[in-house]
Order: structure tokens, then C-alpha cells, then sequence
């Protein structure tokens, strides 16, 4: 991880740092690549479910 990532890091400590490993470099995510959209979509849906975990928990505390 390059050091300017590692120093944003500390300033949202919820983050993460989850690049995508492509054949198309700095073309990756363009919806030109099936192994990068699934990649994307997937960790879409696991950020979206785990917003839904914790409002879920949320509501259960209030």
C-alpha cells in the first residue's frame, strides 16, 4: 500500500482498501473486464449488506 493510501487510512478509519487486481490497469471497472464487474458487484453487495446489518442493530437498540 502506497504511503500516501496508508496516511488517508487514518482519517476514516471505517475504510477499506480493496483494489481491484486487473489485466486492464488503469482501465479497470469500466464495465469492460466480466472478472472486474463481478469483482466490483460483489464487494457492492457485501458493503450494502453490512450497511443493512448495522441498521438493523440500530433499530434494535432503540
Amino acid at each position: 500500500m502506497s504511503r500516501y493510501l496508508m496516511s488517508k487510512e487514518r482519517l476514516m478509519p471505517n475504510a477499506v482498501f480493496n483494489p481491484i487486481e486487473s489485466i486492464c490497469g488503469h482501465f479497470a471497472g469500466r464495465g469492460i473486464n466480466k472478472a472486474d464487474n463481478k469483482f466490483i458487484d460483489g464487494n457492492l453487495k457485501n458493503l450494502l449488506a453490512q450497511k443493512q446489518q448495522k441498521q438493523r442493530i440500530d433499530r434494535q437498540i432503540l
